[in-house]
């Protein structure tokens, strides 16, 4: 593939080669070009992927560095942080503020039709950080164990059905792989290449880190693109074959886990729970001090009559966003313990202070996290306008 890459490139040398007559515009439009950046997207803190830090810069950074350099071009990140998935990308990629976004799940339906995809370039999935000695073959090796999962994940869904196993609930990967290294937990349940990288940088190869594969459990990584862009994506996907072994070597120094995964059974009935991009958040963040009622009342949505419709709006789509791994899509939950439609029908006039109280300090004990931090008031006014426009009695 590489051989034809280059063919391709000796062919356009040659045609400008014998084009001395050709007039000067034609010549400066061919040099602008062969000089155009390849922007690519990339979060500014997230590693081992990216990072806005010259070293380490992160695995997908240095592939875009590698591709540009195959396609003749300077690389460009355009830095956007990827907290809210989907509307990253919307933002950005399908904006045209970026060429391409380095790392989307290649699993159907991700996007719909407007992103197009590379081929996959690797495969994550997650994995089982535990001590070195302790070898994991299967689900019942934790068996009786305290194991770290991290928030609306797969390996939470698997494991809340398991009675043999105490769950401990983390809002991000990070933290729970920390839990594991303060031996507040006997093993975590998490995000592979996250573990595999803080097991390299933090433990220094302390910890065993064993991928895993099933439902649900490892995706495809691909490149995306706007749909109109599939000259480009063809190009990528020819230095994305000449880059395999680089990849490979990627991977290694980064510490994501390469061995063979172990495979798990899912649930037959367990919920499907798409991949979405990596939700961080900073290590002690400030905790808020509980809300006073009057300072409530002035925080969120005000009642159903007077709901804003673009607060709602925006308040749907952050809800979609973010909550409906476990609340449901539009908030559509079957389990009525957690189906956010009936907040008004168990709390009446103290809804709103409910939910505020929740969001902003969470419940650990029932896996619903602390979002203090990650959301700002505004945002919280908005998910709350729009639960207000679909509670039900």
């Amino acid at each position: 593939m590489r051989q034809r890459h280059y063919v391709r490139r000796l062919a356009a040398i040659l045609l400008t080669g014998v084009a001395f007559a050709a007039p000067a515009h034609a010549i400066a439009q061919n040099s602008a070009a062969v000089a155009r950046s390849l922007r690519v997207c990339a979060d500014p803190d997230d590693l081992p992927f990216s990072g806005a830090k010259p070293e380490p810069s992160g695995l997908y950074v240095e592939l875009g560095q590698l591709i540009a350099q195959d396609l003749g071009r300077t690389f460009e990140p355009v830095w956007v942080l990827s907290n809210f998935g989907k509307r990253a990308v919307r933002t950005t990629l399908l904006a045209k503020t970026c060429d391409a976004y380095i790392g989307l799940p290649g699993v159907k339906g991700f996007m719909g039709p407007a992103v197009i995809y590379s081929k996959p370039f690797m495969h994550l999935s997650y994995a089982i950080m535990a001590a070195a000695g302790q070898p994991i073959t299967g689900l019942d090796d934790l068996a009786g164990k305290r194991v770290a999962v991290q928030f609306s994940t797969p390996p939470q869904t698997l494991l809340a059905n398991r009675d043999d196993v105490q769950s401990v609930t983390f809002l991000n990967p990070e933290d729970a792989a920390q839990a594991l290294g303060r031996h507040d937990v006997d093993a975590a349940f998490i995000w592979g290449p996250t573990a595999g990288y803080i097991n390299q940088t933090v433990f220094h190869g302390l910890f065993r880190v064993t991928p895993v594969a099933g439902d649900d459990m490892r995706y495809p990584v691909k490149i995306g693109f706007a749909r109109v862009d599939e000259d480009l994506r063809d190009q990528i996907d020819l230095a994305l074959d000449a880059n395999h072994t680089a990849i490979a070597n990627l991977a290694v120094k980064y510490g994501l886990p390469t061995a063979a995964p172990v495979i798990l059974a899912s649930l037959p009935d367990a919920p499907s729970s798409p991949i979405t991009l990596a939700t961080t958040t900073e290590p002690g963040a400030a905790q808020s001090p509980a809300p006073r009622a009057a300072d409530v009342a002035a925080t969120v949505a005000a009642p159903d009559d007077a709901l804003d419709p673009a607060m709602v709006a925006a308040g749907h789509e952050l809800f979609n966003g973010t909550c409906a791994h476990c609340h449901g899509p539009d908030a559509v939950q079957s389990v009525r313990k957690i189906d956010l439609r009936l907040l008004r029908h168990r709390y009446g006039d103290d809804a709103q202070a409910m939910f505020h109280e929740t969001v902003t300090h969470g419940r650990p004990a029932k896996g619903m996290p602390n979002w203090n931090g990650i959301f700002t008031k505004d945002e919280f006014n908005k998910i709350f306008a729009y639960l207000s426009s679909v509670q039900t009695q």
